[in-house]
């Protein structure tokens, strides 16, 4: 797990029900509406065979991944279905939210997809053992798959680390949910976003957003603005109609270089 770490250790401490906190804490703990709209997208490109949106896809980046929903759904379809040898980096602001959320996720995710015939519930406990582990593990290689993690905010510093693992692979695909929140937020996700797509030849990304957020400033047009800057081109996703949250539009935007 690659890191950028500085105070995350106290990040639990006096959270309170803070959803961000600006340089603290970036909301990962919990999961957002728009990542649920990015696994229905992701879902429905894999169940109509679109393989043209997954196919030579050897590296798939979730960017302020939390929860990481979207990226779940692409293991689990991979764990039943193996495509090709697929990388997968999950990377978060906060080193605990990755530790204490993401990682658990992905080996409850991986359990309840390949051992169904276990009688276990969403409500089980599952204990983490060495032998689970090692069968964890045993499986991502079986199915040619790799994972990693990376925290720390987005920074020429993080696309470097970023770039290193990313630049071996032709095709890119960047996941992102509710991550232009506010004009800071959006400027450095896609200075970041745009670099990654840089890197392959069929590369894209999908970006779920609400179509602007009160009170801290972040809205899909600004998005767009910065995106043209930094060489970048989005289009709406179709299929999104009716999709609000208290009376606020969602879409997903698919990215591409210019």
């Amino acid at each position: 797990m690659a890191e950028d770490r500085e105070e995350n250790d106290t990040l639990l401490a006096g959270l309170g029900d803070d959803d961000i906190i600006t340089n603290v804490y970036e909301g990962g703990l919990k999961s957002w509406e728009c990542s649920v709209d990015l696994v229905k997208v992701l879902l429905e490109e894999i169940n109509n065979g679109n393989e043209s949106s997954h196919d030579g896809v050897y590296h798939i980046v979730e960017l302020g991944c939390g929860t990481a929903l979207p990226t779940l759904a692409l293991i689990q379809d991979q764990l039943l279905c193996s495509h090709h040898r697929t990388h997968f980096t999950v990377a978060d602001y906060n080193y605990d939210v990755l530790r204490l959320v993401t990682v658990p996720n992905l080996l409850l995710s991986w359990y309840r997809t390949t051992k169904r015939s276990v009688d276990w519930s969403s409500e089980d406990d599952l204990e983490i053992t060495p032998e689970l582990l090692e069968n964890f593990i045993a499986t991502l290689q079986e199915r040619d798959i790799t994972i990693e993690a990376i925290s720390g905010a987005w920074s020429p510093h993080f696309i470097e680390l970023l770039s290193n693992k990313v630049s071996p692979s032709p095709n890119v695909l960047v996941l992102g949910s509710e991550t232009i929140y506010s004009p800071a937020s959006i400027r450095a996700f896609t200075k970041v976003l745009v670099e990654i797509l840089i890197q392959g030849e069929a590369s894209r990304a999908l970006v779920a957003a609400k179509s602007i957020y009160f009170g801290v400033g972040g809205s899909v047009d600004e998005f767009r603005a910065v995106l043209t800057e930094c060489g970048g081109m989005a289009r709406e996703v179709e299929g999104m109609d009716g999709w609000e949250s208290q009376g606020v539009t969602r879409v997903i935007l698919e990215v591409r270089r210019e």
